[in-house]
């Protein structure tokens, strides 16, 4: 998802087209004290830069799914542990019920914006950065490395319970003993497959720079859309950051960073970027 959003990007910039804005869209339900939403924050900016913080729109949603009391106590959370920066620079924190007058709102302000290029094309572009190297980059390789380390522990653990198994097995319980060295196997040879996702995705980070990122037509403005859309929960374009399909022992934090639950809602909340000459 980050090459894919990238190398749109690096399209656009090299265009001439510049961003109005950005919309990060906040479910008002979600009090938003989890770190999920300062990781997720955290990534915004790292893309955006302290610069472009004037168009950024926060739009708190499903204003109809909650007490208005309730809806305003989470309002203020959200603002006071995450958000406060962002308004001190300059962003908007916006109100949008479902209905038009709202929507037309947030397209008001956005409008009255200056487009203006975000950090990460100006440091691919411009600084000739390679993507590893951004700010955006830096955050992810620091990601990838913990959780590799991290994986790497699961595997030393297991295999100590295996050696445990087979060194000192108890007669009464044979099957309990292949059970713990089949799943202690079948787990290792899972989080060796992640583990070497998570290479790639390094390889992947490193390797995309500016002078590699695939020229869009005119077109591309769609695509940064349908990159970023808040409502297919997909992606229209295939990432070079691979996707693993298959269920880990547990959570691994590349997931918030690249894919699946968390940062596909990042990206989600990232939502409709219009695209201006």
């Amino acid at each position: 998802m980050l090459i894919a959003l990238a190398n749109v990007l690096v399209s656009e910039y090299r265009a001439g087209r510049r961003l109005a804005g950005a919309i990060y869209t906040h479910h008002i339900r979600e009090r938003g004290i989890g770190s999920y939403v300062s990781g997720n924050i955290g990534m915004f900016r790292a893309i955006c830069g302290r610069d472009f913080s004037e168009n950024v729109i926060i739009a708190t949603t499903f204003w109809n799914t909650v007490d208005i009391n309730n809806g305003a106590h989470n309002h203020e959370q959200c603002y006071r542990y995450h958000y406060t920066e962002l308004v001190d620079e300059g962003a908007s924190i916006l109100r949008h019920d479902d209905g038009l007058d709202s929507a037309q709102d947030i397209v008001r302000r956005l409008l009255r914006t200056q487009p203006m290029a975000l950090r990460l094309q100006t440091e691919l572009v411009d600084a000739g950065m390679s993507l590893a190297d951004t700010s955006i980059g830096r955050l992810m390789m620091r990601v990838i490395e913990g959780d590799i380390e991290d994986w790497r522990k699961e595997i030393s653990g297991l295999e100590q319970k295996m050696r445990d198994a087979q060194s000192d097995p108890d007669p009464t319980k044979p099957v309990e003993v292949e059970q713990v060295l089949a799943y202690s196997s079948k787990m290792i040879s899972e989080i060796e497959d992640e583990i070497v996702q998570l290479e790639e995705a390094k390889r992947g980070l490193v390797e995309f720079n500016a002078s590699n990122a695939v020229l869009e037509d005119r077109g591309s403005a769609k695509g940064v859309d349908m990159l970023l859309s808040p409502t297919s929960g997909t992606f229209s374009r295939t990432s070079s950051i691979p996707i693993a399909p298959t269920p880990r022992p547990r959570k691994s934090r590349i997931r918030s960073a690249f894919n699946v639950r968390s940062l596909s809602d990042f990206f989600r909340r990232v939502s409709h970027v219009r695209l201006l000459r």
